[in-house]
C-alpha cells in the first residue's frame, strides 16, 4: 500500500488544482492584456498592505516578491497562538485577548474593524497606535472599538482621535469620552454607538455640536447623562437601550424614530420634545409604577408606527381594570411585539379603541400564562400590581372568564381605517380576541393567523381553531382570514 502511494505521488502535480480554476487559467491565457493588469494590481496591493502592516505592533513584514507576504510575530507573541479566521486576526486571550482585522483598506471601501481588546494597562500604547491608524493613517469610514475591562480599569479614548474627516460610523464600547476644549470635529461622521460607559451632559453636548451630519445615534447602557438635547436637524434616530441611572430628559424636537430597550430608569420624553416623531419603540422595562406608562403613550400619541414590548402591555391591562381613560393616539402601524396570554388582551383592546387612524395591526405573540403564573406566585411583579388586582389577573388567565369579558366588554365603535391584521407564531386560545376584532374591523381586507408548531407536528386542535375562526362573523365583506399551521 505504501508502494501505491509513492507511485501515485510521482504522477501527482506539486499544486492541486480544481477542474474549474483550470478553465478559467485556459480563458486567461487567452488574454494577456487582462493578465498584465491583474499582475500590476497585485503589485501595487502588494507594495499598500506591506507598508500598512508595518503599523501592525506585533508584525514585522519582510520584503518579498511573491504573492504573499511573510511576517515575523514578535512582541512576545505567540506565532503557533496567532490564527486567522474569517472574522479577522484573533489573538490569544492572554497576550491581549482578541483583535480583528476585517478589510484592513481596500481602495473603495476603507474598513477597519477592532473587534474585541481586553484592555490592560501595559497595551494602552498599542491601542492608541490602532486608533491613529484606523484614523489618521488608513483614513478608515467605519470604525469599531470594543473595550473589555475589569471593575478598576479605565481606558480614555485618546484626544487626537476625536478629529477626524474621513469616519462615517463609529462604535466605542467602554471607551471613556473627555475632549478637551471643543476638540471633537467628526465631520462625516453619519451614525455614532457609544456603550458600557459613564458619560456626562457637558461631553454629549461636545460629541454632538462636533457631529454636523450624524443621523443616528445609538447609547447603550450609558449613565451620568441628565439632558439629552439634540437640536441638529440631520440626526432622525435615536435608539436608548438599557439606561438604568437617574432621571434623563430627552430633548429632541426633530428626531423621526425612537427606540427605547431594555431595563431603564425614569425617561421624560414629552410630546413637545419629539414633535416630528414617525416611528417609536416601547421596548423597555421601567422601574416605574405602570402610571408611567401614561407619561409615555401620551409623548408619541402622533406617532404613526408605534411598537409596543412587554411591559406595556401588561401596564396596558392593568391601567384598563383600574379604569384609566386611553388617550387618543394616531398610529397608522401597531406592532406588539411581546409574550403575552388572553388576560392582556382587554388593556390591548381599550388602546385599540383610542387609536381609531389605525390601518394595520401586527402582533408577534406566543403564550406566557405559566410565566405569569409563576410570576404572580413569587411575586416578582407585585411592584407593579396591587395586591387588590392580582386576584383579578389571575382570574382572568381562565378562557372561560375571558370570554365573558369580550362579551361585556363595551365598545360601541368600530376601527374605521383597519384594513390589516397579522397574527404571528401564536399558541394557545385567542378567540375571543379574533372575534372581536372581525365584529369592529369594518373595513377589514387581510387577516392573516400564523400559529407556533409544536416542535414538528401542529396541534391537532389547530383544524378545530381554524374552523372557528373561519365561521366567525365578519362586518367587513371584503375580509379574507387566512388561517396557517
Amino acid at each position: 500500500m505504501e508502494l501505491f502511494h509513492r507511485v501515485l505521488l510521482k504522477a501527482k502535480q506539486p499544486y492541486n488544482v480544481f477542474v474549474a480554476a483550470e478553465v478559467v487559467a485556459c480563458a486567461a491565457l487567452k488574454n494577456p492584456t487582462y493578465l498584465e493588469n491583474v499582475k500590476v494590481a497585485l503589485v501595487q496591493e502588494r507594495e499598500r498592505l506591506f507598508n500598512l502592516l508595518k503599523y501592525v505592533p506585533f508584525l514585522d513584514p519582510y520584503p518579498i516578491y511573491s504573492n504573499f507576504i511573510l511576517c515575523k510575530v514578535k512582541s512576545g507573541m505567540d506565532a503557533k497562538k496567532l490564527k486567522v479566521s474569517n472574522r479577522g486576526w484573533e489573538l490569544d486571550p492572554e497576550l491581549v485577548a482578541r483583535i480583528g482585522t476585517q478589510d484592513l483598506v481596500s481602495q473603495n471601501n476603507p474598513k477597519f474593524r477592532v473587534w474585541r481588546l481586553k484592555y490592560e494597562e501595559r497595551y494602552a500604547k498599542d491601542i492608541d497606535m490602532w486608533i491613529h491608524f484606523a484614523t489618521k493613517l488608513a483614513n478608515v469610514e467605519e470604525f469599531i472599538l470594543r473595550i473589555f475591562l475589569n471593575f478598576n480599569q479605565r481606558y480614555e479614548f485618546p484626544q487626537f482621535g476625536y478629529r477626524n474627516s474621513s469616519l462615517k460610523k463609529l462604535y466605542l464600547w467602554q471607551c471613556q469620552l473627555n475632549p478637551i476644549g471643543s476638540s471633537v470635529n467628526w465631520s462625516s461622521l453619519i451614525s455614532l454607538s457609544i456603550g458600557f460607559v459613564e458619560l456626562a451632559d457637558d461631553v454629549m453636548e461636545k460629541v454632538l455640536s462636533g457631529c454636523p451630519n450624524l443621523e443616528d445615534l445609538n447609547l447603550e447602557s450609558v449613565s451620568g447623562i441628565n439632558r439629552l438635547e439634540i437640536s441638529s436637524e440631520k440626526l432622525r434616530t435615536l435608539l436608548l437601550e438599557n439606561y438604568d441611572d437617574s432621571l434623563l430628559e430627552i430633548i429632541a424636537p426633530h428626531i423621526e424614530t425612537l427606540q427605547i430597550c431594555g431595563p431603564c430608569s425614569e425617561i421624560r420624553i414629552g410630546q413637545r420634545n419629539v414633535a416630528s416623531l414617525v416611528n417609536a419603540m416601547l421596548h423597555a422595562e421601567f422601574e416605574s409604577e405602570e402610571s408611567y406608562l401614561k407619561e409615555l403613550l401620551q409623548s408619541v400619541v402622533h406617532a404613526e408606527t408605534l411598537n409596543l414590548g412587554s411591559w406595556c402591555i401588561e401596564c396596558l391591562s392593568i391601567l384598563e381594570l383600574e379604569g384609566w381613560q386611553f388617550p387618543p393616539s394616531s398610529p397608522k402601524v401597531l406592532t406588539l411585539g411581546v409574550a403575552f396570554g388572553q388576560l392582556d388582551f382587554p388593556g390591548i383592546c381599550s388602546f385599540l379603541q383610542s387609536s381609531l387612524d389605525l390601518e394595520t395591526l401586527v402582533i408577534e405573540w406566543y403564550d406566557n400564562r405559566e410565566t405569569l403564573r409563576l410570576l404572580i406566585h413569587n411575586q416578582l411583579v407585585g411592584f407593579l400590581i396591587p395586591d387588590s388586582i392580582l386576584q383579578d389577573l389571575l382570574s382572568r388567565l381562565n378562557e372561560d372568564e375571558q370570554t365573558r369579558r369580550f362579551e361585556t366588554h363595551n365598545f360601541n365603535g368600530s376601527f374605521p381605517h383597519l384594513k390589516t391584521i397579522k397574527f404571528c407564531n401564536f399558541y394557545g386560545s385567542v378567540l375571543p380576541l379574533v372575534k372581536y376584532l372581525l365584529k369592529h374591523a369594518i373595513v377589514l381586507e387581510e387577516f392573516s393567523i400564523d400559529a407556533a408548531f409544536q416542535e414538528s407536528d401542529a396541534s391537532p386542535g389547530y383544524e378545530i381553531m381554524a374552523l372557528d375562526f373561519l365561521s366567525l362573523t365578519r362586518s367587513s365583506p371584503h375580509a379574507r382570514v387566512l388561517f396557517s399551521y
